[in-house]
């Protein structure tokens, strides 16, 4: 994230690749999760675990990850 907002240039263009792989990653598996359950403790009402992983995830939502990606993980 440093090198997205300019905080760093100490990231080569494989490291950045690498982590947006890693990235995706990891929203295609909160994604499978959430097809499995409304929410991600599997309670009927929201947990501090979304609460906390929607305030980690909003800056990706927002500036990395493209909406094509996005489109194809609904939950």
């Amino acid at each position: 994230m440093k090198a997205i907002f300019g905080f760093s240039t100490e990231v080569t263009a494989a490291e950045y690749k690498e982590g947006d792989l890693f990235m995706k990653a990891a929203v295609k598996t909160l994604n499978a999760e959430l097809v499995a359950n409304e929410w991600l403790a599997g309670t009927p009402e929201a947990s501090f675990a979304d609460y906390a992983l929607a305030c980690y995830w909003s800056l990706m939502f927002q500036t990395v990850l493209d909406a094509g990606f996005l489109k194809a993980k609904p939950h």
